[in-house]
């Protein structure tokens, strides 16, 4: 599901990111982000499993996006359950991640 406000995309993703769904999901965020984009928000307040597949591909994402000077931000709860892996895999270091959607788009409106 996307939506835009202003030059910012914001992706909602529901359910599992995995090695399943990995490749439309990342064709589907890839077409949605056009070169008038200052940045992309990836909501993952309901997303449900995470794998090392949607791992590699917020980082696939953050690097594509740097590369254009567009910015890539989450939206990640709390109490996400996906919130710990990304802490583990560090995703939290390199990806800025906020808690609320609001925050998160003034983020991404700030070109690179």
């Amino acid at each position: 599901d996307f939506d835009e406000r202003d030059d910012v995309v914001i992706a909602r993703l529901v359910g599992e990111l995995d090695l399943s769904n990995v490749h439309d999901i990342g064709d589907g965020m890839s077409a949605a982000v056009s070169s008038r984009t200052a940045g992309l928000v990836l909501d993952l307040s309901g997303l449900t499993h995470l794998d090392s597949a949607g791992i590699r591909l917020l980082f696939d994402l953050r690097q594509r996006l740097t590369t254009a000077r567009q910015r890539l931000v989450a939206v990640v709860p709390e109490a996400s359950p996906i919130r710990e892996v990304l802490d583990l895999a560090a995703v939290t270091a390199t990806l800025p991640v906020y808690a609320e959607l609001d925050a998160a788009v003034a983020a991404a409106a700030t070109r690179s």
